[in-house]
């Protein structure tokens, strides 16, 4: 607790959250780290126990936010009054472009919020009562950024590009690309770094509104969008497309998945042309030689023209809508959070955490920002190597039972703390978004430890019966070898559940635990090489295949002492 006595506020205030368990509810605290009261009544009381998992919280920003009248007042950067950011500004070659007033006059907002601190995203402002599109400064991964918030019924979206007028050009480099360009008022580029930071957590979806010149307009939906990072080539990835207006079509299709490219860095699949360059724009090209048709489908950072007939797959393009040869008018792409924006300030993974400080291992609470879903993990922190693994299994002593059911697998089970399963529906929640590496930690009777790591790892969903994908292993300590070859691509079986490729056995039932399975019958020998989920055994000594077993480590009549499980978002 931080005691403001000594500032003249004549009250004792803090930050709490409730520990994991805690049966308590309180509608003063809030998620996301916001600021609870010390209550009169819980004077002689131990606090509740807390992780900070954010950025340092002094005594000033608390005594603001209890309006401490003692506390030496901070000036809000929150709002921007009459003149806006401009990034930078190139006139586009080619066509001359008409005069460079923005055509989107809406006014630029300056408010001023309490607390201080800048609101995480426009929905966040939207909620708050501001309902006018404008230029507004948000607070997001810790720095601040001034963005444009088109306000809409009850959806408050960032925009990150717009087209009007051809009075900014897009024909730019890349690192103009990574840092943004033009007027947040008029045309402008947000910045692909930007972009990286908002969408990193896979938790946020896109609207792309699009103005042709014979009047007509579209809008269309994709219900995820990622951007990757600088060093992916900001990768672009989205998926779930819908027409919320017009028949567009779905013209980013073929370019997901793809590199950016700018004039200066060609990472498209074309051989000998640079696409960028071709036609004036940084995009996620695919190709434009001579496969160009169904490989190039859209460019909208393309040059601008102030008519609609054009060459082919020249100016503003939507191909799906008006096709190859028809440059459009304007457009404007954006993106907000999925999910409740109180809980959007919640690191997504252990590795958020330990970047912010937290070195220590433990029970953390997580949002995965794809799901919506708050969950509490325990985050095993090795700050020496930088990196924060949610941990999934743990073996210890026998104490939790693994012969579970199929629901008890799917829902998890145990203590964070002790021995425990995190649960199949949150693997698969966790890991069908970006990349994950898995890492395995083995310990025997005999003294001996090993560690080894898979450079990808996926878990299907529960309809795909929570399958197992991995890939790329290597050995970082020990000569473990690799146990879970032979079950890759298997699907999860459990006593009451059987997908193994067995005919006459449940192998969840005969090794009393669940598992990727594929054989335990005839072929044991040559199909059954894991099992970090059988009956726990005091002793190391076993009949063939029973306990927990890493085979090509100790053998088939080995078992462990312990293990644990955990994975990591990979770069």
């Amino acid at each position: 607790m931080i005691d403001l006595d000594s500032r003249g506020c004549g009250q004792r205030m803090g930050r709490f959250v409730l520990p994991p368990g805690d049966p308590c509810t309180c509608t003063g605290v809030r998620l996301g780290g916001h600021y609870h009261r010390y209550a009169p009544e819980m004077q002689g009381q131990d606090p509740p126990l807390y992780m900070d998992m954010l950025p340092e919280v002094t005594a000033e920003v608390i005594g603001r936010w209890f309006n401490c009248t003692e506390s030496k007042p901070v000036e809000s950067t929150l709002g921007v009054t009459e003149t806006a950011p401009e990034l930078t500004s190139k006139v586009a070659p080619g066509s001359t472009p008409v005069a460079s007033t923005p055509t989107d006059t809406t006014q630029v907002i300056s408010i001023t919020p309490e607390p201080s601190m800048p609101p995480a995203d426009c929905q966040v402002i939207l909620d708050a009562g501001q309902s006018a599109s404008g230029v507004y400064t948000i607070r997001h991964a810790g720095q601040n950024m001034q963005v444009y918030c088109r306000m809409e019924l009850g959806k408050g979206y960032i925009v990150f590009q717009r087209r009007l007028d051809g009075s900014v050009s897009f024909d730019r480099t890349w690192q103009e690309y990574a840092e943004g360009f033009g007027n947040l008022t008029g045309e402008f580029w947000l910045g692909n770094q930007k972009l990286r930071s908002l969408t990193r957590n896979w938790g946020r979806d896109m609207v792309i509104n699009l103005r042709a010149f014979d009047g007509e307009e579209a809008r269309i939906r994709y219900e995820d969008f990622n951007v990757d990072s600088s060093e992916n080539k900001y990768k672009l990835f989205v998926r779930w497309f819908s027409e919320d207006g017009g028949d567009a079509g779905d013209s980013l299709w073929t370019h997901s998945n793809e590199d950016f490219s700018t004039l200066d860095k060609d990472h498209d699949d074309t051989v000998g042309e640079n696409c960028a360059e071709k036609f004036h724009g940084g995009w996620w090209y695919k190709r434009c030689g001579s496969d160009i048709s169904h490989r190039f489908v859209s460019n909208l950072n393309g040059l601008y023209y102030n008519n609609a007939t054009v060459d082919d797959y020249m100016g503003i393009q939507w191909v799906t809508w008006k096709g190859k040869a028809v440059s459009l008018k304007g457009c404007e792409m954006m993106t907000r959070p999925k999910c409740n924006w109180s809980i959007t300030e919640l690191p997504a993974d252990c590795q958020e955490i330990l970047d912010a400080g937290q070195t220590t291992s433990g029970v953390y609470t997580i949002l995965d920002h794809y799901a919506c879903q708050i969950m509490q993990v325990f985050c095993s922190m090795e700050p020496e190597s930088g990196k924060g693994y949610i941990v999934f299994q743990r073996r210890l002593d026998g104490s939790v039972s693994f012969n579970r059911t199929w629901q008890g697998y799917a829902e998890g089970f145990g203590d964070l703390t002790g021995e425990f399963w995190l649960g199949n529906q949150k693997l698969h929640s966790l890991t069908r978004n970006g990349k994950w590496e898995l890492v395995i930690t083995l310990r025997a009777y005999d003294g001996d430890e090993a560690r080894v790591r898979y450079g990808y790892f996926l878990m299907d969903s529960s309809e795909l019966k929570y399958g197992i994908h991995l890939s790329g292993f290597s050995e970082e300590s020990g000569d473990a070898g690799n146990s879970l070859r032979i079950h890759r691509n298997e699907d999860f079986s459990t006593l009451d559940k059987d997908h193994d490729n067995t005919n006459r056995h449940n192998c969840a039932e005969k090794f009393h635990g669940g598992w990727w399975y594929n054989r335990c019958g005839s072929y044991t020998s040559r199909d059954f090489k894991s099992n970090l989920n059988g009956l726990y055994y005091n002793n190391a000594t076993v009949d063939d295949y029973m306990g927990i077993q890493w085979v090509t480590w100790k053998g088939k009549n080995i078992s462990l002492k312990g293990c644990e499980m955990m994975i990591r978002r990979g770069p």
